[in-house]
């Protein structure tokens, strides 16, 4: 976490270093991404760095922890709302995480590559625990559909919830292949995640929504 010296920095100054090394790691691997490429970019000097986080792992924690919160505003309201479908609610939260990374496209790359940290061996499975919390959540949220009947009792609440994180990570993927996008260059280059259109977005999210709803409501 970051020290008291980086909590004490101005808000211009914080967004700064956030700002490189949110790049840094969205470029490269855990393994990979470099503490002197951030401190370059910053004009720092490196016993200066260290007085705002003690660690590599330090820094890339507290990443984490403030893109998944910056990520997950005003989520919550959404999915937990008693008065929309599933249908509904998925596709909210499909557009709006798509909406956020078109906005913030190199928090974005960050957290795509944090779902590819497997057995790091300073992290740990540092994946697995993000699907984890991920599941947490969407298990709580198909507990309400299955009261309101929605979702039959007997529907396996781990397979679905579960099939509802890989449709989620899949859609990336299919726009990635559909549209021949490098995730990786665009953030490079400072541009948006997406170059795709709004509409073709949403008939994408729409599309994805459809087939998880005619697998498992009961009526549509």
């Amino acid at each position: 976490m970051p020290l008291q010296t980086f909590l004490n920095l101005g808000e211009k100054r914080r967004q700064e270093i956030l700002n490189a090394s949110y790049e840094e790691f969205a470029l490269y691997t855990y393994s990979t991404a470099s503490l002197s490429n951030i401190i370059k970019k910053l004009d720092l000097a490196k016993g200066s760095f260290y007085r705002y986080f003690p660690s590599k792992k330090e820094l890339y924690l507290y990443l984490l922890r403030h893109a998944t919160e910056q990520r997950l505003k005003n989520t919550n309201d959404i999915l937990k709302s008693e008065n929309k479908s599933l249908y509904e609610k998925l596709v909210e939260n499909f557009a709006m995480k798509i909406r956020f990374d078109l906005q913030y496209p190199v928090i974005s790359g960050f957290l795509y590559n944090v779902m590819l940290e497997k057995n790091n061996s300073e992290l740990g499975n540092i994946e697995k625990l993000m699907r984890q919390e991920i599941d947490v959540l969407i298990k709580e949220i198909l507990e309400i559909h299955i009261r309101k009947g929605e979702i039959g009792k007997e529907t396996d609440v781990d397979i679905l919830s579960y099939t509802i994180m890989q449709v989620q990570i899949g859609i990336y993927d299919y726009v990635e292949t559909k549209y021949n996008l490098d995730f990786r260059k665009n953030i490079m280059e400072k541009k948006p995640i997406f170059s795709v259109p709004d509409n073709e977005i949403m008939d994408i999210v729409k599309a994805f929504a459809g087939i998880l709803q005619n697998g498992f409501l009961n009526s549509i």
